[in-house]
């Protein structure tokens, strides 16, 4: 019985940009009965979309007093109008103002960011950006604040600090800083994080 040569069929990795751009990720091809072997060292694995680059820092633009749950925040970005049928979630995580933390998207600790990572926080540099979310933004009377709680403080410093000792390559930003026409986190974001003794080569002076 003579060997018969695998069939191959080609895969197309899905691509979130695509919302965005109309270039698709390249296709690979894998042998049907042989299993996909795993990336090599300081190589990205396939379902990549781009590196790493940013934590960008984001506010929700709500009142101080507000109670906002990362459901609410999912049904403001993915739900039908009004709200903005996104067809994914902005942040990958939430800092609440009793400086809890919620996950909305789960990511890995390598230097990419993959299919099932991606958030939707800044138009054009999502595919190299992680999002986090701190609750809060504008005072009572709806005016955009600072109104970072002593908690959220702490919480963000902790968090900061923890991304910086796994992501070294990458840089921490304000969504003002990252896209026109923005105010938000609404508050000096180089300031905190020099405050929060954040290394100067990992803060975006942008």
């Amino acid at each position: 019985m003579t060997n018969q040569p695998h069939k191959s069929r080609i895969i197309r990795v899905g691509d979130p940009r695509n919302h965005l751009y109309s270039d698709p990720l390249p296709a690979r091809t894998e042998h049907a009965s042989v299993p996909a072997l795993k990336p090599r060292v300081n190589q990205p694995p396939p379902n990549v979309v781009g590196k790493l680059s940013f934590l960008v820092i984001h506010c929700s633009l709500t009142p101080i007093g507000m109670t906002v749950t990362g459901d609410m925040i999912k049904e403001w970005h993915m739900g039908p109008p009004p709200n903005r049928g996104w067809s994914r979630v902005g942040y990958s995580e939430l800092v609440h103002q009793d400086g809890k933390i919620e996950l909305l998207v789960p990511y890995d600790d390598d230097h990419y960011v993959e299919t099932d990572e991606y958030t939707f926080g800044v138009l054009g540099k999502n595919y190299i950006s992680r999002h986090v979310c701190v609750i809060g933004g504008q005072d009572n009377d709806k005016n955009q604040a600072d109104t970072l709680t002593i908690p959220q403080y702490e919480a963000l410093r902790r968090y900061c600090h923890e991304f910086v000792r796994k992501q070294p390559q990458a840089k921490i930003a304000g969504h003002y800083q990252v896209y026109d026409n923005r105010t938000c986190p609404n508050f000096d974001v180089p300031f905190y994080l020099e405050l929060m003794q954040i290394p100067k080569n990992s803060i975006f002076y942008g």
